[in-house]
């Protein structure tokens, strides 16, 4: 589909965004071709349009609306480019027009830039996204805000583009300590969490208390948690230090069956493997930085003296495999959610 946009309307828009304080997107006006429009008059001055109008017979329409000077596009484009023209640059409008040429290119460079940053530091995080924080501190500012502003928009789900004030405060968490929070338009918050800016739109789901016996061998559903839980019994093998967070290894002769699959509870105490002593869970969890919103969704194997495995994070001294060890049960955790 085809505008009639020209080139003093180019010239408006850009002095009206300098105006406003805007950045190199702003600064770019109006776009010559955006899908599924095309502007093939964005570099004529609207005197050559009328001026082949009226060569040609041909009608032209005006909406009076343009004519009155309480808006401020129409003060900009009665009173101040015609100033401009006049008492500064008689080639004013065409130099706002080659500043927005600039401007695109520039803007269409930066983004590109942003975008492959983006894809670098941006991780999965429940219903919405996660920047890591130190590649992100340490970015050149207007790279740091255009990846803050691309983490919105998906969190989103809509082509807004946060506005500078906006995007400042989320860049101001990254000098705050865990646990703050920000609302941002279009329903979205972020979180700071110890190593990143978590966007989320809507509020994440609590979930339910829950508690499963363990299917040993064999595989356990937590639906509250879209898990597996497979078990599986194993001969000593390989150095459980080398196996990822969502797998552990315990010496299944030094378990207190049955085991239970089970959301952590308040005033749960955990004897971590390294530590000295049992402490509380909460404290442990915290020690570890694992963000609050993150907590209730680890799940907990226990037999009947206790906690074993905070799954995808630490084993307890008691079951930890050892050089005595003869019998090992594996377990692994596995997301029920399609990739």
């Amino acid at each position: 589909m085809a505008l009639g946009h020209q080139a003093d309307d180019q010239a408006e828009t850009v002095l009206l965004n300098v105006l406003r304080g805007a950045g190199l997107a702003g600064l770019k006006g109006i776009p010559p071709v955006r899908e599924p429009y095309v502007r093939p008059l964005i570099e004529v001055r609207r005197a050559a349009v009328e001026a082949y109008c009226a060569f040609r017979e041909l009608r032209t329409c005006l909406d009076a609306s343009n004519l009155q000077t309480v808006y401020l596009r129409n003060r900009i484009r009665h009173e101040l480019l015609p100033l401009l023209e006049r008492d500064y640059n008689p080639g004013a409008a065409a130099a706002l027009c080659r500043l927005a040429a600039i401007a695109r290119e520039e803007d269409e460079y930066v983004g590109a830039e942003a975008a492959k940053i983006y894809a670098e530091i941006r991780t999965a995080a429940g219903n919405g996204v996660a920047l890591l924080t130190r590649p992100l501190a340490v970015l050149p500012r207007a790279l740091a805000r255009r990846v803050v502003r691309l983490g919105h928009k998906e969190a989103a789900g809509v082509p807004y583009e946060l506005d500078y004030l906006h995007t400042e405060e989320v860049l101001g968490l990254l000098s705050r300590g865990a646990g703050k929070e920000l609302a941002l338009p279009h329903g979205v918050r972020v979180l700071r969490t110890y190593e990143t800016l978590v966007f989320t739109c809507g509020q994440e789901p609590e979930v339910p208390d829950f508690s499963y016996p363990l299917n040993l061998p064999g595989a356990t559903l937590v639906p509250e948690l879209s898990l597996l839980v497979e078990a599986r019994l194993e001969e000593p093998g390989p150095d459980p230090a080398a196996l990822p967070p969502s797998e552990a290894l315990l010496d299944f002769d030094r378990l207190n069956l049955p085991l239970l699959v089970r959301r952590r509870r308040p005033g749960d105490l955990f004897h971590p493997f390294g530590y000295p002593a049992p402490v509380k869970l909460k404290n442990f969890l915290v020690d570890q930085k694992i963000p609050r919103a993150r907590r209730n969704r680890l799940p907990v194997v226990a037999d009947g003296a206790g906690i074993v495995w905070v799954g995808g994070v630490r084993v307890s001294a008691r079951a930890a495999v050892t050089a005595a060890t003869r019998r090992c049960l594996h377990l692994r955790l596995i997301s029920t959610v399609p990739e």
